[in-house]
């Protein structure tokens, strides 16, 4: 472009590149540890667990790189959009992520929606007698025909409509290794204090439960 005056006094020929952006970025999310997906697609986390946006802003069909992220907004459980800053964390229960970017030259990304589920209570297990015949002991311990088995059912409770279910159940006799539990067990005649607990499948492990069998 340039400009001539009326006495014919012309400017010299200036030039400016233009590039139009029209795209909005991509926002994307990182969940760290500890981090479970279950087989419905729930993102199960704990209170510890950060979460992290970026942003990119995609190159033009020209090949030039596009104009840059200038924000990532975030609504938490229907609050107004902030500008996110920093890694998040989140309480025990539901919880819902709206997030968006926008570039330089105002292109807004459409709302985008990320769903947490945060558990941050163990499992709950139990010794369960099957067959055989039983007897009360001392100080909560109980006599056992030698033909009893024990099974360690165990629960994860749903807490502020979170569970993220158990992933494994141990034991151990007189502090012994730990084994896990796949079946019912057979004991041998004798004392066996036996230790039992559950994790589930966000790394929230039960306190050692104990009981004694004779």
């Amino acid at each position: 472009y340039q400009s001539q005056d009326r006495v014919e006094n012309v400017e010299v020929l200036r030039s400016t590149n233009v590039w139009i952006d029209a795209t909005p970025p991509v926002t994307a999310w990182h969940i760290g540890s500890p981090w479970y997906v279950g087989v419905d697609g729930t993102n199960y986390i704990t209170p510890t667990t950060t979460v992290t946006f970026t942003a990119e802003d995609p190159t033009l069909p020209t090949g030039q790189l596009g104009s840059g992220v200038i924000k990532i907004e975030i609504s938490i459980d229907g609050a107004a959009f902030v500008a996110y800053g920093s890694a998040l964390t989140f309480a025990e229960g539901r919880h819902t992520i709206l997030y968006r970017s926008m570039d330089n030259v105002e292109n807004l990304e459409a709302v985008r929606t990320l769903l947490l589920q945060s558990d941050n209570a163990p499992p709950v297990t139990a010794l369960s007698v099957l067959g055989g015949h039983q007897s009360p002991g001392p100080e909560g311990s109980f006599y056992a025909s030698l033909d009893s088995r024990y099974a360690l059912p165990a629960v994860d409770p749903v807490v502020n409509e979170v569970a993220a279910g158990v992933a494994w159940t141990r034991w151990q006799d007189a502090g012994g290794v730990f084994q896990t539990f796949a079946s019912p067990i057979s004991l041998a005649e004798g004392i066996h204090p036996l230790g039992y607990q559950s994790q589930d499948n966000v790394g929230n492990v039960e306190v050692l439960r104990s009981t004694t069998v004779m």
